[in-house]
């Protein structure tokens, strides 16, 4: 997947699984399955923030920063622990976008429509689930669009793509 097919896009290894569905999901599956979505990007993105204050950073912002450090620390340890319980799927190296996917792996029939479960943070034990249907190989990786995403999720998907895209951006450039 490349910037001008589905628009930013960032690569990351993260475990995932394609599970092809039978029939489609309901509104209510749906609708519960965006609801979940939004929580996970929620949580990722609070996971994903770190602020560096510097020691010209007051008191309170010094200790609200050890604060935030010590949570993450152990939503860290928490989510090590669900990970455990639950044992995720090997991790590939994949191309997010706000539409789409593309990893490589077994070849996926084209038009089948499937859900895939997506890791993108190693504390959250919960996964993206995300209704797409395949468009077959392209260069060798699967290629699938995202279906039914609500507006709300939509949007953030593009805020969490986005700030990804920059931080890649920016670290190759330093």
């Amino acid at each position: 997947m490349n910037d001008s097919d589905q628009g930013l896009s960032y690569a990351a290894k993260l475990p995932l699984s394609w599970m092809t569905l039978d029939s489609a999901l309901d509104e209510i599956q749906l609708e519960a399955m965006n609801d979940d979505n939004l929580r996970v990007l929620a949580a990722t993105g609070v996971l994903m923030e770190h602020r560096q204050r510097g020691e010209d950073a007051s008191p309170v912002e010094q200790e609200m920063e050890r604060l935030h450090l010590k949570i993450n620390l152990l939503l860290d340890m928490v989510g090590s622990l669900a990970a455990g319980q639950r044992p995720r799927p090997a991790a590939v190296t994949v191309a997010l976008s706000a539409t789409g996917l593309s990893w490589r792996g077994e070849a996926l029939t084209p038009g089948a429509q499937g859900l895939i479960a997506l890791w993108l943070h190693r504390a959250i034990a919960t996964p993206l689930k995300l209704p797409a249907v395949a468009a077959g190989l392209v260069d060798g990786q699967n290629q699938v669009s995202f279906t039914h995403l609500s507006a709300p999720f939509q949007s953030e998907l593009e805020r969490h793509v986005f700030l990804h895209h920059r931080r890649a951006v920016a670290g190759a450039r330093s």
